[in-house]
């Protein structure tokens, strides 16, 4: 696999941002066999948590032996403590990770193109990054995963009314009322996308 650390401006937080990317390397055959050697991998956008940034994947965990049989390419956006949401009055970061990464990674890249086969994962805040991607464009995703994910933030939204650390850090992004909409509620999402009931 080719692990390559990208530096590219973004026009939706107006500033250089970093996106590390792991790539298959067919000429290696490093565990790509015949034909899927050829395709254009799919790709797997990997979210990172709170109190890290796009590092945490290569420096903790094995996620390059793992997707390298799979011919799966690796997108690791750096987001801050963003909550991967548009804050309220400042950086749109939804915006950025949800349609303007796709397109600069498709663009500078030979991804896959076939609908509905991208794969989002993400630990903690990640975890709820990747469910709202999935959940707010199902047609997209094959897959997606939560690892000990905030799913619930209502919940945490609540907890941080009497935490004045946590209402500092989430008011930006959720206002000073705290208020959830549904497009940032998973379980409303869910609702909508899967028909469940309330």
């Amino acid at each position: 696999m080719a692990f390559l650390e990208t530096h590219v401006f973004s026009q939706a937080l107006e500033v250089a941002v970093t996106v590390n990317v792991l790539l298959p390397e067919p000429s290696q055959g490093i565990g790509l066999e015949g034909a899927k050697a050829q395709e254009p991998p799919r790709v797997m956008y990997l979210l990172h948590g709170y109190s890290d940034d796009q590092s945490i994947w290569m420096r903790r965990t094995s996620v390059e032996r793992y997707c390298a049989k799979y011919n799966l390419a690796v997108i690791m956006p750096a987001v801050n403590h963003s909550y991967y949401a548009n804050e309220l009055q400042g950086e749109r970061y939804w915006d950025y990770v949800s349609q303007e990464l796709p397109q600069m990674m498709h663009s500078m890249f030979r991804l896959s193109q076939a609908p509905g086969t991208e794969l989002v994962a993400g630990l903690s805040m990640g975890g709820y990054g990747a469910m709202k991607l999935a959940l707010t464009y199902p047609e997209r995703f094959a897959a997606a995963a939560s690892f000990s994910g905030a799913v619930d933030m209502r919940s945490m939204l609540g907890f941080a009314q009497n935490d004045p650390r946590s209402r500092m850090v989430m008011a930006p992004v959720f206002g000073p009322e705290l208020a959830l909409p549904a497009e940032r509620d998973l379980f409303a999402l869910a609702e909508q996308v899967c028909g469940l009931e309330p």
